[in-house]
Protein backbone atom coordinates (compact mmCIF):
# COMPACT_ATOMS: atom_id res chain seq x y z
CA UNK A 1 0.00 0.00 0.00
CA UNK A 2 0.85 3.15 -0.68
CA UNK A 3 -0.77 6.52 0.66
CA UNK A 4 -3.94 3.96 1.29
CA UNK A 5 -3.49 3.17 -2.42
CA UNK A 6 -3.32 -0.78 -3.82
CA UNK A 7 0.37 -0.81 -5.71
CA UNK A 8 0.30 -4.28 -8.01
CA UNK A 9 2.88 -6.85 -7.25
CA UNK A 10 3.99 -6.32 -11.23
CA UNK A 11 5.32 -2.85 -10.04
CA UNK A 12 7.20 -3.98 -6.98
CA UNK A 13 8.74 -6.22 -8.76
CA UNK A 14 9.71 -3.99 -11.42
CA UNK A 15 11.26 -1.69 -9.09
CA UNK A 16 12.93 -4.26 -7.05
CA UNK A 17 14.78 -5.78 -10.12
CA UNK A 18 15.87 -2.51 -11.45
CA UNK A 19 18.04 -1.39 -9.19
CA UNK A 20 20.33 -4.35 -7.39
CA UNK A 21 22.12 -5.67 -10.53
CA UNK A 22 23.96 -2.77 -10.62
CA UNK A 23 25.37 -3.52 -6.79
CA UNK A 24 26.01 -6.55 -8.06
CA UNK A 25 27.88 -5.49 -11.14
CA UNK A 26 29.85 -3.28 -9.17
CA UNK A 27 30.88 -5.76 -6.54
CA UNK A 28 31.52 -8.44 -9.79
CA UNK A 29 34.16 -5.96 -11.16
CA UNK A 30 35.52 -5.84 -7.81
CA UNK A 31 35.90 -9.37 -7.08
CA UNK A 32 37.82 -9.65 -10.69
CA UNK A 33 39.80 -6.76 -9.89
CA UNK A 34 41.25 -7.89 -6.71
CA UNK A 35 41.98 -11.34 -8.03
CA UNK A 36 43.85 -10.25 -10.61
CA UNK A 37 45.77 -8.56 -7.87
CA UNK A 38 46.18 -11.36 -5.53
CA UNK A 39 47.44 -13.75 -9.22
CA UNK A 40 50.26 -10.87 -10.21
CA UNK A 41 51.04 -10.04 -6.40
CA UNK A 42 51.06 -13.19 -5.20
CA UNK A 43 52.05 -13.92 -1.48
CA UNK A 44 55.51 -15.64 -0.85
CA UNK A 45 54.84 -16.81 3.03
CA UNK A 46 52.57 -19.22 3.64
CA UNK A 47 50.99 -17.96 6.64
CA UNK A 48 47.51 -16.69 6.16
CA UNK A 49 45.74 -13.26 7.76
CA UNK A 50 42.74 -11.91 6.77
CA UNK A 51 42.68 -8.65 5.94
CA UNK A 52 39.27 -5.97 5.61
CA UNK A 53 38.80 -3.23 4.17
CA UNK A 54 35.65 -1.14 3.49
CA UNK A 55 35.20 1.67 1.72
CA UNK A 56 31.74 3.61 0.18
CA UNK A 57 31.13 4.40 -3.19
CA UNK A 58 29.01 4.26 -5.58
CA UNK A 59 25.90 4.39 -3.23
CA UNK A 60 26.99 1.07 -1.61
CA UNK A 61 29.83 -0.23 1.04
CA UNK A 62 32.54 -2.29 -0.74
CA UNK A 63 34.55 -4.56 1.38
CA UNK A 64 37.44 -5.84 0.52
CA UNK A 65 38.82 -9.09 2.22
CA UNK A 66 41.99 -10.28 1.03
CA UNK A 67 43.85 -13.30 3.19
CA UNK A 68 47.21 -13.30 2.83
CA UNK A 69 50.95 -12.99 5.13
CA UNK A 70 52.11 -9.48 3.99
CA UNK A 71 49.79 -6.88 5.43
CA UNK A 72 51.51 -4.38 3.75
CA UNK A 73 51.05 -6.09 0.07
CA UNK A 74 47.74 -6.42 1.34
CA UNK A 75 46.95 -2.99 1.92
CA UNK A 76 48.33 -1.83 -1.82
CA UNK A 77 46.18 -4.15 -3.51
CA UNK A 78 43.13 -2.94 -1.03
CA UNK A 79 44.07 0.36 -2.34
CA UNK A 80 44.41 -0.01 -6.12
CA UNK A 81 41.10 -1.67 -5.91
CA UNK A 82 39.45 1.17 -4.32
CA UNK A 83 41.35 3.27 -6.55
CA UNK A 84 39.71 1.66 -9.49
CA UNK A 85 36.46 1.80 -7.60
CA UNK A 86 36.40 5.46 -7.61
CA UNK A 87 38.01 5.88 -11.08
CA UNK A 88 34.77 3.97 -12.39
CA UNK A 89 32.41 6.16 -9.79
CA UNK A 90 33.86 9.24 -11.73
CA UNK A 91 32.75 8.05 -15.31
CA UNK A 92 29.68 6.91 -14.23
CA UNK A 93 27.95 8.64 -11.65
CA UNK A 94 24.96 10.75 -12.64
CA UNK A 95 25.90 13.39 -9.84
CA UNK A 96 29.51 13.77 -10.39
CA UNK A 97 29.58 16.77 -13.62
CA UNK A 98 32.83 15.41 -15.52
CA UNK A 99 31.51 12.17 -15.63
CA UNK A 100 29.65 10.08 -18.54
CA UNK A 101 26.68 9.60 -17.08
CA UNK A 102 26.29 13.41 -15.77
CA UNK A 103 26.91 14.36 -19.15
CA UNK A 104 24.39 11.60 -20.97
CA UNK A 105 21.71 13.27 -18.32
CA UNK A 106 22.43 16.93 -18.83
CA UNK A 107 22.22 16.53 -23.01
CA UNK A 108 19.25 14.12 -22.78
CA UNK A 109 17.20 14.66 -25.70
CA UNK A 110 19.55 17.33 -27.36
CA UNK A 111 22.24 15.73 -28.66
CA UNK A 112 24.59 12.86 -28.83
CA UNK A 113 27.08 12.26 -25.85
CA UNK A 114 31.02 10.79 -26.72
CA UNK A 115 31.79 8.12 -23.42
CA UNK A 116 34.08 6.16 -22.44
CA UNK A 117 34.96 2.57 -23.70
CA UNK A 118 33.63 0.95 -20.00
CA UNK A 119 30.90 3.49 -19.93
CA UNK A 120 29.65 2.23 -23.10
CA UNK A 121 30.34 -1.44 -22.31
CA UNK A 122 27.99 -1.41 -19.11
CA UNK A 123 25.22 0.62 -20.89
CA UNK A 124 25.50 -2.03 -23.71
CA UNK A 125 25.07 -4.70 -21.43
CA UNK A 126 22.39 -3.34 -18.94
CA UNK A 127 20.45 -2.90 -22.86
CA UNK A 128 21.06 -6.28 -23.36
CA UNK A 129 19.81 -7.26 -19.85
CA UNK A 130 16.23 -5.06 -20.65
CA UNK A 131 15.51 -6.38 -23.66
CA UNK A 132 15.87 -10.11 -21.68
CA UNK A 133 14.10 -9.14 -19.51
CA UNK A 134 11.51 -6.47 -21.22
CA UNK A 135 12.27 -3.70 -19.85
CA UNK A 136 11.78 -5.36 -15.79
CA UNK A 137 15.94 -3.81 -15.99
CA UNK A 138 16.13 -0.64 -17.15
CA UNK A 139 19.00 2.28 -16.72
CA UNK A 140 16.33 4.68 -17.63
CA UNK A 141 14.94 4.72 -14.39
CA UNK A 142 16.90 7.92 -13.38
CA UNK A 143 13.39 10.12 -13.16
CA UNK A 144 12.04 7.32 -10.76
CA UNK A 145 15.16 7.13 -8.53
CA UNK A 146 14.56 11.38 -8.29
CA UNK A 147 11.57 10.99 -7.54
CA UNK A 148 11.89 8.80 -4.41
CA UNK A 149 15.34 10.78 -3.48
CA UNK A 150 13.45 13.81 -2.74
CA UNK A 151 10.71 11.65 -0.85
CA UNK A 152 12.87 10.12 1.59
CA UNK A 153 14.58 13.54 2.10
CA UNK A 154 11.04 14.82 2.72
CA UNK A 155 10.58 11.59 5.05
CA UNK A 156 7.30 10.42 3.01
CA UNK A 157 6.53 8.32 -0.25
CA UNK A 158 5.60 10.32 -3.27
CA UNK A 159 2.08 10.02 -4.40
CA UNK A 160 0.73 6.92 -6.58
CA UNK A 161 -0.12 9.53 -9.26
CA UNK A 162 3.78 10.74 -9.44
CA UNK A 163 4.42 7.42 -9.54
CA UNK A 164 3.03 6.19 -12.24
CA UNK A 165 3.86 9.87 -14.04
CA UNK A 166 7.81 8.46 -14.00
CA UNK A 167 7.46 5.44 -14.91
CA UNK A 168 5.84 6.31 -17.68
CA UNK A 169 9.26 7.83 -18.66
CA UNK A 170 11.06 4.84 -17.98
CA UNK A 171 11.82 2.90 -21.16
CA UNK A 172 15.40 1.58 -22.13
CA UNK A 173 13.98 1.70 -25.90
CA UNK A 174 14.43 6.02 -25.30
CA UNK A 175 18.57 5.04 -24.93
CA UNK A 176 20.21 5.07 -28.31
CA UNK A 177 24.27 4.02 -28.89
CA UNK A 178 26.14 4.58 -32.15
CA UNK A 179 28.95 2.91 -33.63
CA UNK A 180 31.30 5.54 -32.98
CA UNK A 181 30.75 5.04 -28.89
CA UNK A 182 28.33 7.77 -28.55
CA UNK A 183 25.00 7.62 -26.27
CA UNK A 184 21.94 9.44 -26.97
CA UNK A 185 18.37 9.39 -24.57
CA UNK A 186 15.82 10.86 -26.99
CA UNK A 187 13.99 12.48 -24.32
CA UNK A 188 14.73 14.37 -21.76
CA UNK A 189 14.87 11.80 -18.78
CA UNK A 190 18.35 10.47 -16.94
CA UNK A 191 20.29 7.19 -16.53
CA UNK A 192 20.98 5.95 -13.53
CA UNK A 193 23.86 3.57 -13.01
Amino acid sequence: MLNNVPVSSDSIVRLKTMVSPFILKGMIYMLLFVSIILILHPSTSQSSTLFKYHQVAMGTVFEIALIGGDEEQANKAALQAFQEVKRNEQLMSPKIESGDVFRINQFAGKEWVKVSNETLEVIKKAQEISKLSNGGFDITIGPLTDLWRKAREKNTPPSLENVRKKLDLVDYKNLEIDQEGKVFLKKSITLAL
